[in-house]
């Protein structure tokens, strides 16, 4: 009985934080993926329509800020770069400020994944 006890010990031992890494990674890998593809679509569109984007914004943040909260890492720079360009739209900037600003917002969800 004790042999058993010893080799449970290690095996529990062994197997502790197992896949954590793994599964943090790529949970991660999935949510830059997806925001670095939501993001790009959000610049199209603003692009096509510019009247729908600050409204397109508002949610887009939204995902982008929980992503944030929950990843950290360059998610924040992310969510900052969004946050500029919405007040970009709240002031009515001029249209070359907003378009800098959105160029901004997509470079840093491209710079999410290689």
């Amino acid at each position: 009985m004790p042999r058993f006890s010893v080799f449970l010990t290690i095996v529990l031992l062994a197997s502790c934080g197992c896949g954590r890494t793994a599964i943090s990674s790529g949970g991660t890998h999935a949510a830059a993926e997806s925001t670095k593809k939501t993001v790009n679509t959000f610049v199209e569109d603003a692009k096509k329509t510019p009247a729908t984007a600050p409204q397109q914004l508002t949610t887009l943040l939204e995902s982008i800020e929980a992503n944030a909260n929950a990843l950290g890492g360059n998610f924040v720079a992310v969510a900052d770069s969004a946050k500029e360009l919405k007040a970009k739209y709240d002031s009515k900037a001029p249209k070359p400020e907003i378009e800098a600003a959105t160029a901004k917002l997509k470079s840093s969800a491209d710079a999410l994944t290689p």
